[in-house]
């Protein structure tokens, strides 16, 4: 079984420090959502309009003992036929029922800006 290189970027982990001011449990819910993306990112349901590279994961919320529907969402880009999967954000379902398109679209565009300040090892490209 294939294990993908999930990554965060910084608007999933201020996200997930938001988040962890109410929800005591949070991380550990999202241990879980995030290993299931790690070994099966398509078991997540894709977001229509966006070619089957924006993905929604339910992943449930201890603290608010409501079940994965009103638990938390992982949104996250990930291209059939790859091996990395990004983490674009998290947010409660108790507080916010679904991002608009242009959330969407300004995560995808912070998606390009951080994946534009890496070389391919990874790194920092150097400014100069």
């Amino acid at each position: 079984m294939q294990n993908y290189d999930v990554r965060t970027t910084p608007s999933f982990e201020s996200s997930i420090r938001k988040l962890s001011h109410k929800y005591r449990s949070i991380r550990q819910d999202m241990e879980e959502g995030i290993n299931t993306i790690e070994k099966f990112p398509a078991s997540a349901v894709a977001i229509p309009g966006y070619a089957h590279c924006l993905w929604k994961k339910r992943v449930r919320n201890r603290d608010a003992r409501t079940g994965k529907r009103s638990g938390y969402r992982i949104i996250y880009f990930w291209q059939p036929n790859t091996e990395e999967v990004y983490l674009l954000v998290a947010y409660s379902k108790i507080k916010k029922k679904d991002l608009t398109k242009q959330e969407l679209n300004n995560l995808l565009s912070q998606l390009e800006d951080h994946l534009q300040s890496f070389d391919k090892k990874g790194k920092a490209k150097e400014e100069g």
